[in-house]
């Protein structure tokens, strides 16, 4: 099946299934319910007693997630209207989370490197999570799974950046 966008000769986006127009729309619903779905996990976890510091995740979760729903609404209508400069805001703001959530799992390995050579940060996790919580379910290797999740997430929203700039070069051709 060779499917072509409407508005340029190039494939049309998500597995020439859909075209650009309708990819976006499927992937700003995809990235809501992501979200939606990440905020329910982390919700569930601090009721089970995961975290220690549950006022400082909650700044951070509830923000993050705002300003990352807030920007795929933005774009959903960007999409609809065909408004570039929307969806490069959209854009904008998921490249910035996508950038922070590595920084944070990188920094994760670094702790986990030099973790034992310092009693302050073999200690640091302790301040936010019940390590015995995560020990218990996931092993040894807890904190290495928890900056391997960091990199899918942002390997998840590389993936959901892709139908989403296809239809921009699409406005761009035809606007």
């Amino acid at each position: 099946m060779n499917s072509l966008s409407i508005s340029n000769s190039r494939p049309a986006a998500c597995f020439e299934i859909f075209n650009a127009q309708k990819a976006g729309l499927l992937t700003v619903f995809m990235q809501i319910l992501t979200m939606l779905l990440e905020v329910g996990v982390y919700f569930i976890m601090e009721s089970k007693g995961y975290f220690v510091s549950n006022e400082i995740f909650r700044m951070i979760i509830l923000p993050v997630a705002t300003v990352y729903i807030g920007g795929a609404i933005i774009a959903t209508f960007g999409i609809l209207t065909k408004k570039r400069l929307l969806i490069t805001i959209h854009t904008t703001i998921t490249m910035t989370l996508m950038l922070l959530t590595d920084i944070l799992a990188v920094s994760i390995i670094l702790l986990m490197a030099i973790g034992k050579r310092s009693t302050y940060l073999n200690e640091l996790p302790g301040h936010f999570v019940n390590e015995r919580k995560f020990y218990s379910v996931l092993g040894p290797f807890w904190m290495y799974l928890g900056a391997i999740s960091l990199h899918i997430t942002v390997a998840v929203n590389m993936a959901f950046l892709q139908p989403l700039n296809e239809f921009s070069s699409s406005v761009q051709v035809s606007g």
